[in-house]
């Protein structure tokens, strides 16, 4: 019994506010932009030599920070470094080094590995001692950092779908070839008009999510699926309607709507963090955890993966792991509360 009451007092005060977000635009806690960037040490890969940022000071750099130590960070960061090299012409032509920035301590068949995947041609260098992720205070990955030709920090962006064309917009505006706003427009799809289908669809899905906020879940059920017969193509509603028959033990149902709406949004945390807990509920431990620990890689200041790395860890009887979990959970959710408060 005291057990018990030891490891939900960990959880407790934060079970009311589990879908709180977590966004972190600019991905280095111990930088900001305009600052002069640390002189940080890194060791090359593949030769017997060390290069320091302040070897770079008279021409802009950018340094693209990467690990692979779990399955969705390597594709990621083969997806960011295969970005990187489609714009090689683009900065070779504006004289911009890139640097390629292992700071996980990966082994060489990793790192390998992901040179392969990307083709990438730019040289590797190790962050051994983790001096770049201290003194930068990375918190996300993959993330890429843009420096000017007097080594101050222009711009800094984690991991997106469109994290290289943020990227290439930030270096337009840098060397003045557009303005904000005209990069803003180029990040910007146009817009189409949309058919009366379709654009009823999307009243329904958007009342959906309204029904959802007031606790109506039945009636936001029935709002999601209106929704989708106007319009499949809507990944939204697939994914809300899969996270609620996960609540209400309709796993087949919730398997359904998931896998649809993830093969039309494979970046969406709620759909991703659900498919979790349906793993988890379907009995598949293993697999949740795997979700949930790579969940955490992409938001680390989210307190939900914790908590339901947790619960994971509770039904596999691994009690000290599930306390962990849970404790890390409770201290990122007041601190999300304090940042509230203020």
């Amino acid at each position: 019994m005291k057990f018990t009451v030891r490891l939900s007092s960990y959880f407790f005060t934060f079970l009311l506010l589990f879908n709180i977000p977590a966004v972190h635009p600019f991905p280095f806690r111990e930088i900001s932009v305009g600052n002069p960037v640390p002189n940080v040490n890194l060791q090359s890969f593949n030769e017997h030599n060390s290069i320091t940022f302040s070897r770079y000071k008279g021409k802009p750099f950018i340094a693209v920070f990467w690990g692979a130590d779990l399955t969705e960070k390597l594709n990621r960061s083969s997806h960011v470094l295969t970005g990187m090299e489609s714009m090689a012409t683009f900065l070779a032509e504006r004289d911009i080094q890139v640097l390629s920035v292992n700071t996980q301590g990966d082994n060489r068949d990793i790192i390998d590995e992901v040179v392969r995947l990307s083709q990438s041609s730019y040289p590797v260098y190790l962050d051994q001692d983790r001096e770049a992720y201290r003194l930068l205070g990375i918190f996300v990955m993959p993330a890429i950092l843009l420096i000017d030709k007097d080594g101050n920090i222009v711009a800094g962006m984690g991991y997106s779908h469109n994290i290289i064309d943020q990227l290439k917009g930030a270096v337009e505006i840098m060397l003045g070839e557009k303005t904000a706003e005209q990069v803003q427009a180029d990040l910007q799809p146009k817009m189409i008009d949309k058919s009366s289908r379709e654009k009823s669809g999307n009243r329904h899905q958007n009342l959906g999510m309204v029904l959802l906020e007031m606790g109506m879940t039945d009636r936001a059920i029935s709002e999601f699926k209106k929704a989708l017969e106007l319009n499949n193509s809507l990944s939204q509603p697939h994914i809300e309607l899969g996270c609620l028959y996960v609540e209400k033990n309709q796993l087949i149902l919730a398997e359904v709507e998931l896998s649809k709406g993830l093969e039309l949004a494979p970046d969406s945390l709620r759909g991703r963090t659900c498919e979790g807990i349906l793993k988890m509920e379907s009995g598949h431990l293993d697999d949740a955890a795997k979700d949930f620990k790579s969940i955490q890689e992409i938001t680390p200041s989210s307190h939900e993966p914790h908590y339901l790395l947790g619960k994971v860890y509770e039904a596999q009887n691994m009690l000290d792991k599930a306390i962990v979990e849970y404790k890390q959970a409770y201290v990122l959710l007041n601190r999300r509360r304090a940042d509230i408060d203020e």
